[in-house]
């Protein structure tokens, strides 16, 4: 399941984009997975904005009989105002996620 979510304010606006994954278990359906996919975020008064956007993939091997992921994440500011502004800048992360007993954790919560 794909969550978007907008705001509108004054200021500025954003969104955030979340994606969950459900695991069928008998009669239920727990969550397994979680993780922001995109966001944006305009500042108005400085004209800055700064927004992502992310690739989730499955890897080969498996672990506890589940596959590993890797989420990777381009993030990305540009500035409308370049005199005042900030410079334009790119960078990119990766965060790998692993089968922990019930569900997909980040590397870093293992």
């Amino acid at each position: 399941m794909r969550l978007v979510c907008f705001r509108s304010f004054p200021a500025g606006e954003w969104s955030k984009t979340r994606r969950f994954l459900f695991a069928r278990r008998e009669a239920t359906l727990p969550q397994v997975f979680d993780a922001r996919v995109a966001y944006s975020n305009f500042d108005r008064p400085t004209g800055n904005e700064t927004s992502s956007s992310a690739m989730l993939s499955v890897e080969k091997g498996l672990e506890e009989g589940h596959h590993r992921s890797s989420l990777r994440t381009t993030i990305k500011t540009v500035s409308i105002e370049r005199e005042e502004g900030i410079a334009p800048g790119e960078k990119t992360e990766q965060t790998l996620f692993f089968w922990c007993r019930e569900r997909y954790v980040p590397t870093e919560a293992r």
